[in-house]
C-alpha cells in the first residue's frame, strides 16, 4: 500500500484508487507489519490499522499469508467500516484463505468493499 495526496490510496505504484474522505478505510494487519503500516498512515483520518493475531498456529507466526477470515472474525470488530484492505497472501491461486474461504464471505459478513494489495 502506498500513501499519496488527494485521498488516493494505492496498492501499487502507479494505480490509484479514490477513497472518498469520509471512508473509514481498515487495513488487516499481521504482526510483522503492524508497526510499519501504523507508521505509514499516521497521518491519515481516515485510516486504521488493526492487527490480527495468527490464532490458527497458536500465535507462533505473524506472516501475512497465514492470516485467515476466522481469525479475523474473531479479532476484528469496527466500528466503521466502509473498505477492508487486506493481504494478498491471505489468497491462493483459487481465490480462498487458508481454511478454503472466498474472499466474497468476508465482504458480506462485514458488508465493505476489500481490497487486496
Amino acid at each position: 500500500l502506498y500513501q499519496s495526496h488527494s485521498h488516493m490510496i494505492s496498492v501499487k505504484p502507479g494505480w490509484q484508487r479514490p477513497v472518498p474522505s469520509d471512508a473509514m478505510v481498515n487495513l488487516i494487519c499481521p504482526l510483522s507489519g503492524y508497526d510499519y503500516f501504523t507508521e505509514a498512515f499516521k497521518g491519515m483520518h481516515n485510516v486504521k490499522t488493526n492487527l490480527i493475531l495468527n490464532h490458527l498456529y497458536e500465535g507462533s507466526v505473524s506472516v501475512a499469508g497465514l492470516l485467515n477470515h476466522k481469525d479475523i472474525r474473531e479479532q476484528f470488530n469496527p466500528d466503521r467500516n466502509d473498505y477492508m484492505f487486506l493481504p494478498n497472501e491471505m489468497y491462493n491461486a483459487d481465490g480462498l484463505d487458508l481454511l478454503g474461504e472466498p474472499m466474497s464471505e468476508l465482504e458480506k459478513y462485514y458488508g465493505a468493499k476489500i481490497i487486496l494489495g
